[in-house]
């Protein structure tokens, strides 16, 4: 431990756990003090982790997709106390049809279809990273893109994964959605690597492909629900980014349609799936919580519901306080969709307030990691509106 003669200065421990605890944008303004506190919050890969852990940053990122009016899509992010749109995320996705495709340790990745572009943009300390092109034959031979966002514990690396399958719709040889699922040629892995700024293709085989919007990022290892040729329900893919190999899970037999009804994230520190089913006798939904124990070997640990009143689905957990994160529809007209965090503890619903349409939620943490390629420019302030002229 380091300390100072000058009564005025904190001992060095002191300091640094003072630090910890402050939030993300505030770390980045203090960068400019000295090269110390520069080397210590933008270069310290430990203190970056621990602050990481330390601050909870916001709880939930609540993405608002529009699918017949992109111009209306908008990210949220949601604490404890209060709601905040950041105006500079709207922007970008109003303005330039820019799509949330994965986030992995505050890190968003974004894409926009029409450009090819793919972006790494951490909002808590406003830095981007353009993407190389993604391979040459994909916008022209190949659709049905799935990008997907992981981290490398050994190696201190965020690996984008992009998915993809032949566009059948090009070609005359296979005309069926069965054909492609069940043709292992046709899909295909690429990964690119954000510390050797490259892609490259991944030369294993690759499964099934990831079907539906469920895809997680926990620990390393991507989870998704994939579809094959013969069943489309049962099966829980996983990514171990690090050594990159895939692995079956298999799903609880009483959970049907995982796709359509259920959600993976975290809950008391295990990867969960919340599952909801309509209760026809009783004219509500229930809802299960299931944790992974080991592989394909789950426990369902707790059941609520079935409730009446409210029409609602699963939408995602909130990590930090492991409350259920739900979304409730109304019949009425306009159709909208309004937000509701349950509490299984005290069996409370907490209504915050937000309506719209179409929402994805994203259990989210301030992060400190930054993207920008080296050698890094502090004074360089990159407005993601800029990426796409």
């Amino acid at each position: 431990m380091t300390t100072s003669t000058n009564h005025h200065h904190l001992p060095e421990d002191i300091l640094i756990d003072v630090l910890l605890h402050l939030p993300a944008k505030c770390l980045t303004r203090f960068t400019c003090t000295c090269k110390s506190w520069y080397a210590l919050i933008k270069g310290n890969h430990t203190f970056i982790l621990n602050h990481q852990h330390l601050n909870p940053g916001y709880n939930l990122l609540l993405y608002e997709v529009q699918p017949y009016d992109l111009d209306n899509r908008r990210l949220t992010f949601i604490s404890n106390t209060d709601t905040t749109l950041d105006p500079n995320l709207h922007h970008a996705i109003q303005d330039y049809k820019v799509e949330l495709s994965a986030h992995c340790n505050g890190i968003l990745c974004l894409y926009q279809s029409v450009s090819g572009k793919g972006i790494l943009w951490n909002p808590a300390i406003r830095e981007t990273r353009v993407l190389p092109l993604f391979p040459h034959d994909y916008t022209k031979k190949r659709e049905w893109y799935c990008l997907r966002l992981g981290y490398d514990k050994k190696l201190n690396d965020y690996k984008v994964l992009v998915f993809s399958m032949l566009d059948c719709t090009r070609d005359p040889w296979c005309t069926e959605v069965k054909q492609i699922l069940e043709a292992d040629l046709d899909k295909r892995l690429d990964i690119y690597s954000m510390r050797s700024d490259s892609w490259r293709r991944f030369k294993g085989n690759v499964p099934f492909y990831p079907w539906g919007p469920t895809i997680k990022c926990m620990d390393g290892v991507v989870y998704w629900f994939s579809a094959t040729g013969k069943s489309t329900h049962n099966i829980l893919l996983s990514f171990y980014i690090g050594v990159e190999v895939f692995e079956e899970i298999a799903i609880p037999d009483s959970i049907i349609d995982p796709l359509a009804n259920s959600e993976l994230g975290k809950y008391n520190d295990h990867v969960a799936l919340l599952y909801s089913e309509y209760m026809v006798d009783l004219y509500g939904m229930r809802f299960e919580i299931w944790v992974l124990l080991s592989k394909s070997c789950w426990n369902k640990v707790l059941t609520f519901g079935p409730f009446t009143h409210l029409n609602l689905f699963p939408l995602a957990f909130s990590e930090h306080d492991d409350k259920v994160i739900l979304n409730s529809c109304t019949n009425d007209e306009p159709y909208t969709e309004c937000l509701r965090i349950y509490d299984p503890q005290s069996q409370q619903f907490n209504d915050p307030g937000i309506h719209g349409y179409g929402f994805q939620g994203i259990p989210y943490k301030e992060s400190l990691v930054s993207v920008k390629r080296v050698p890094q420019d502090f004074s360089e302030v990159i407005n993601i509106a800029n990426l796409f002229n």
